[in-house]
């Protein structure tokens, strides 16, 4: 779930150049099936089902170029089976490759627990609005607006905290 506040790469670079990692690390041996259905060029309905176990993992500590931090523990998690059902929509407008202007909104519901025999009971839900413009040839002006919530049915224990959003990072 970190991509969705910070890459990978992003989170590398920053980590090789100052020794902080924004990201969670879990073992997570999980089973997806999804798909998704484009209705219209700028329209698309999404799902997936799946299961993941997730096993906590202690933080490394590589090498890195300034600084002399060590990097943040990983929180700690509960070593379980998720099983989850996730469903949602996203609408573009902007072109596919290198836009200069447009906009993009994705929202996306999540469910675990009850009749799917998870060892979590939680309800995820998020939405996320993207707007950017190009005013002049050498300008893009940017914003980004993301809203989620967690809720579980026994509070924090009632789902895994791989599943919240963490809004850490650089800048």
């Amino acid at each position: 779930e970190d991509d969705e506040v910070m890459g990978p790469g992003e989170n590398s670079l920053h980590s090789f150049l100052f020794g902080q990692d924004y990201r969670d690390y879990y073992l997570n041996t999980s089973n997806l099936v999804k798909g998704d259905w484009t209705l219209w060029r700028d329209l698309t309905f999404f799902g997936s089902a799946g299961t993941a176990i997730y096993k906590p993992l202690a933080a490394a500590n590589p090498f890195h170029l300034f600084g002399d931090t060590l990097f943040r523990p990983n929180p700690w998690g509960y070593g379980a089976e998720d099983h989850f059902i996730r469903v949602g929509m996203t609408v573009k407008k902007h072109g596919d490759v290198f836009p200069r202007r447009g906009w993009f909104f994705k929202s996306a519901a999540e469910y675990s627990g009850g009749a799917i025999k998870s060892q979590f009971t939680y309800r995820k839900l998020s939405s996320e609005a993207k707007g950017f413009a190009a005013p002049s040839p050498r300008t893009e002006v940017g914003g980004r607006l993301f809203l989620g919530e967690v809720t579980g049915k026994n509070g924090p224990a009632g789902f895994a905290l791989q599943k919240l959003f963490d809004l850490g990072g650089p800048g």
